[in-house]
């Protein structure tokens, strides 16, 4: 998504479904990209988890683009990091269930992109 506003609530809700939805900022999670996701879900029944990337609500010291970006956890490798935490975390998106007529248990992760 590129642009905050207007935001793209079609794009949002038709991902609304997903068990996981990631935003990620180069600034303030605080009235960014994230909140602006959170806006549009609260209003609807969403039963995923959304995670918001970015910097606190805080002045930092200034560092190269590089630095802040990994003091953050914004690389690719921060970023993936990130998801995989969230992914194994107790409660986490990977929940594993029982069919009670077949007591069968079963693993379901959903992905989707969207630009």
């Amino acid at each position: 998504m590129h642009t905050i506003k207007p935001i793209d609530r079609e794009k949002i809700l038709e991902n609304k479904d997903c068990r996981l939805i990631v935003t990620v900022e180069e600034h303030s999670k605080v009235g960014g990209l994230g909140s602006a996701v959170s806006e549009v879900l609260s209003g609807e029944s969403c039963h995923g988890r959304l995670v918001r990337m970015g910097t606190g609500d805080r002045y930092e010291k200034a560092g190269t683009y590089g630095y802040m970006l990994e003091k953050h956890g914004l690389t690719a490798e921060g970023i993936k990091n990130r998801i995989i935490e969230v992914l194994k975390s107790p409660g986490g998106v990977l929940k594993a269930r029982v069919d009670r007529k077949t007591e069968v248990f079963s693993l379901r992760r959903e992905v989707r992109y969207a630009a």
